[in-house]
């Protein structure tokens, strides 16, 4: 399966976030392909509504996944509404330290169809499993899920330590 990643990192430093690199490479390791669109003044203009829809066009993800801190969250959510009415059939997912501080209101948004509160890395690859296979998404630990007006909360799985992860994936950047 195709993952797309987007990063609004608008008006704050160049840099790597680590927790898409796990993610991608996890993903990559398993078999299934990323991309990145990283949203940052400082790497060029930023992406309009058009621009960015023509490049999810392209990309032809089966899931979309926003990485996302608090002063950004705004902005991710009104990227996420267009990005929802021009692809209603991909799901979209919210993580990041704002997701796991405040799953109940980033589902409440009506917009992302899962958040991943806490590490990602394993709850995103059994995700993007069962999505590609067709099969249940509603049980997964640090996945919340929104089906309907049903909220899912799974509870949180252990850490997984750094030392079993593969090396991040700079590339995707």
């Amino acid at each position: 399966m195709k993952v797309l990643f987007i990063y609004p990192n608008l008006y704050a430093q160049i840099g790597f976030n680590y927790g898409v690199a796990f993610l991608s490479a996890v993903l990559k390791e398993a078999g299934h392909t990323t991309s990145l669109i990283n949203v940052n003044d400082e790497l060029g203009a930023v992406p309009g509504d058009d621009e960015l829809l023509t490049r999810i066009n392209a990309e032809k993800p089966g899931l979309i996944g926003f990485s996302v801190v608090t002063v950004q969250y705004r902005y991710a959510v009104d990227m996420a509404k267009k990005v929802k009415r021009a692809f209603p059939h991909v799901p979209l997912i919210i993580g990041g330290i704002h997701a796991t501080m405040d799953p109940e209101g980033c589902l409440a948004e009506g917009v992302f169809d899962y958040v991943c509160v806490g590490e990602g890395e394993e709850a995103l690859l059994e995700l993007v499993t069962a999505l590609g296979a067709g099969g249940d998404t509603i049980g997964i630990r640090n996945i919340w899920a929104r089906k309907g007006k049903d909220l899912h909360r799974n509870p949180v799985r252990p850490f997984t330590p750094l030392e079993k992860l593969p090396p991040k994936d700079y590339e995707v950047f």
